[in-house]
């Protein structure tokens, strides 16, 4: 049987980052997103069972409650406990990044009223902080490297105490990476 994970922390933390890259670390894990426009229910319904080791649908763009009404949670939460106790649905990882409290405690208390334990196995959301500041500068060399050609910080005019500056300002690896990239933009 499939899983449900309501994915807890805030904005610019890597939740959806986190999600998206399983597969570069895990042989035979695909991700499916389930865009913003898309009806989560239609979606789920049009799933064959997946023949690999896990398959991650990630619900996109619902992390605040304002976008999102009770109603469609509770119809979503639904359709995922029948999908994740269907065939189709063995295999897979339904995962709900979300950015706001109220939102996650709508998940849970919905999810845990529709499905218990089967649907959110750990009673709760998990809460995800993103990366150990010190490892933000690490992240960005290795990000500017492998998206461009192995550029460094220097190639881009940014110099490491700048860098560290940044970083030690930033409170998520999102917003460290957002100053940087506009940085670089400035100084090109």
């Amino acid at each position: 049987r499939g899983s449900f994970l309501a994915l807890y922390g805030k904005p610019g933390s890597g939740k959806s980052t986190l999600l998206n890259t399983v597969p570069l670390f895990r042989e035979g894990v695909e991700v499916v997103p389930i865009e913003p426009r898309e009806s989560i229910p239609d979606v789920l319904d049009g799933f064959k069972p997946f023949p690999g080791r896990l398959r991650i649908v990630i619900i996109k763009a619902r992390e605040a409650l304002a976008n999102t009404a009770k109603e469609e949670i509770e119809a979503a939460l639904l359709a995922i406990n029948n999908f994740l106790r269907s065939a189709e649905g063995s295999n897979t990882l339904v995962a709900w990044p979300c950015s706001l409290p109220a939102l996650r405690d709508c998940l849970v208390e919905a999810a845990l009223g529709i499905g218990g334990p089967s649907l959110l196995g750990t009673g709760a959301a998990v809460n995800y902080e993103g990366p150990p500041k010190e490892q933000f500068l690490p992240i960005a060399r290795s990000t500017i490297a492998t998206f461009n050609a192995g550029a460094t910080l220097i190639d881009w005019g940014i110099t490491e105490a700048w860098a560290r500056k940044l970083a030690e300002q930033a409170d998520t690896i999102g917003t460290f990476l957002q100053r940087l990239g506009q940085e670089a933009r400035s100084r090109l």
